[in-house]
C-alpha cells in the first residue's frame, strides 16, 4: 500500500482535503447532509475529533477520509440512538467513535461505506489504530450496517453491542470493539492485514 499515505489534517489544507471529501460523499453524491457553500461538509462533532486524509502518492490528490470523536461529553452515535452510556462510562476516555468514512476510486467515484479489499480502507484503519495505541484509546465504537456486521464476522473481529439496532441513514446497529484485540484476529484471518501490521 505504498500508493496510499495517510496523514492526521493537521494544516488548512489538508482540513478543506478532508472536509471536501466528505461534502462529495454525503453532500452530493448521498443527499445526507446540507454542506456549506464553500464545497466542504461539517457537523458539531468536529470540534471534538481527530481527522485523518489519505493522499494517493502518484496523483496526490486526496482518496479517503475518517475521523476519531472523542466524547464530550457524549458520542456521536448517542445522538441517533441509546446508547449503554453505564458501559460506555467504564471506558471513559479510552473509548473513541470512528466515524465520516469516505473513500475516492481511481475511476474518481466516492463512497462512504467500508468494503472488503480496499487498499485505501485498509491504510486509513491502519493510521487510525496506529493513533489509538500511541494515545490510549482502548476501544472504537461504530455504527454498523449488517452488511459490514457480517464481513467483519468472517474476519472474526470480536464487537459488543452497546445499543439497539437503529434507522440512520438506513440499518445499524452501535457496537464496539477492542482495537488491539480488533487488529489481531483481523490479521490471522487477512494476510493483507497481517502484513500491513508487521511491516
Amino acid at each position: 500500500m505504498s500508493n496510499i499515505e495517510v496523514v492526521l489534517a493537521t494544516t488548512p489544507a489538508q482540513r478543506r482535503d478532508h472536509h471536501a471529501l466528505r461534502y462529495q460523499v454525503y453532500c452530493e453524491r448521498r443527499g445526507f447532509e446540507a454542506g456549506s457553500t464553500l464545497g466542504e461538509e461539517h457537523d458539531e462533532f468536529d470540534l471534538h475529533a481527530v481527522p485523518f486524509v489519505a493522499y494517493d502518492r502518484q496523483s496526490g490528490l486526496p482518496c479517503g477520509a475518517l475521523r476519531l470523536v472523542r466524547g464530550n461529553p457524549l458520542l456521536p452515535a448517542a445522538s441517533v440512538t441509546a446508547l449503554n452510556q453505564s458501559r460506555l462510562n467504564e471506558l471513559g476516555a479510552s473509548v473513541m467513535e470512528l466515524s465520516r468514512l469516505c473513500l475516492r476510486h481511481p475511476n474518481g467515484s466516492v463512497r462512504g461505506d467500508w468494503y472488503q479489499g480496499s487498499d485505501i480502507m485498509l491504510a486509513m484503519i491502519y493510521a487510525a489504530w496506529r493513533y489509538s495505541v500511541k494515545q490510549n484509546v482502548s476501544h472504537w465504537l461504530c455504527l454498523i450496517t449488517p452488511a459490514m456486521e457480517r464481513m467483519l464476522g468472517r474476519l472474526s473481529v470480536p464487537f459488543e453491542a452497546v445499543g439497539d439496532i437503529c434507522q440512520f441513514r438506513g440499518t445499524r446497529r452501535p457496537l464496539i470493539t477492542e482495537v488491539g484485540t480488533m487488529v489481531r484476529a483481523a490479521s490471522a484471518r487477512c494476510p493483507r492485514v497481517e502484513r500491513l501490521v508487521a511491516a
